[in-house]
């Protein structure tokens, strides 16, 4: 059997120094204290996205529902508007008998929000960014 000599003086330099460890520590510190106030105004940015997008689908679908023959008369307010679009009872007429155009639930919580981005005038649902 061949002799095998252990080297301590390389097995202790084989792992990381304390200094070498706080550095780097740091260094993920200082990175999370730049990245945590970034991740507020991305939710806040997606928030808003998703406020204008059923803002203009809501009008989007309002519009195409009056072209294929909706009868919008007894609507009156834009918050009537949106919560016919929520309940799915807008059927066309003529050749778009049977179909029922609608944006699907809108969150409670997002409502106002949505409502404040559109306009309701002459029985028209606009979109106002």
């Amino acid at each position: 059997m061949k002799n095998v000599k252990l080297n301590l003086k390389k097995a202790a330099k084989a792992g990381f120094s304390l200094v070498e460890m706080l550095v780097v520590i740091a260094i993920i510190g200082i990175i999370a204290a730049i990245a945590i106030p970034n991740i507020g105004s991305i939710n806040d940015a997606a928030k808003s996205a998703a406020v204008d997008r059923n803002a203009q689908n809501c009008a989007s679908v309002w519009n195409a529902a009056l072209a294929a023959g909706y009868d919008a008369s007894a609507i009156t307010t834009k918050a009537a508007a949106v919560d016919a679009l929520e309940a799915g009872a807008m059927q066309g007429t003529d050749a778009f008998s049977g179909n029922f155009f609608t944006t699907g639930e809108i969150d409670d919580a997002s409502e106002a929000d949505v409502l404040a981005k559109l306009d309701y005038a002459n029985g028209v649902l606009t979109y106002n960014k």
